[in-house]
């Protein structure tokens, strides 16, 4: 089965994304209009992958912030009550 490392690299962006905003000393760390190059570890199909979309899409002098993801925990539903009701007809 071929992976699709592009959704799996929107996802993971999702998922940088919500991060960043919950770490404000991780932010800090960040330039002003740098490339996020996201890398997993571990896992060098996907790195290789990013790194050449991300030379590609470079703009010249742009800095370069390589994010490196350790640990994923599993997606979950974030809903804390939920009721299921049938249509009437």
């Amino acid at each position: 089965m071929k992976r699709d490392l592009a959704q799996m690299n929107v996802d993971l962006a999702i998922e940088v994304s919500r991060f960043i905003r919950e770490h404000a000393d991780i932010a800090k760390q960040i330039p002003r209009g740098a490339q996020l190059v996201i890398q997993r570890e571990g896992d060098e199909e996907f790195n290789q992958w990013s790194r050449r979309v991300a030379e590609k899409q470079r703009q010249e002098g742009q800095p370069v912030i390589y994010v490196i993801i350790r640990q994923v925990e599993p997606v979950r539903s974030r809903i804390a009550d939920a009721r299921i009701e049938p249509a009437v007809a």
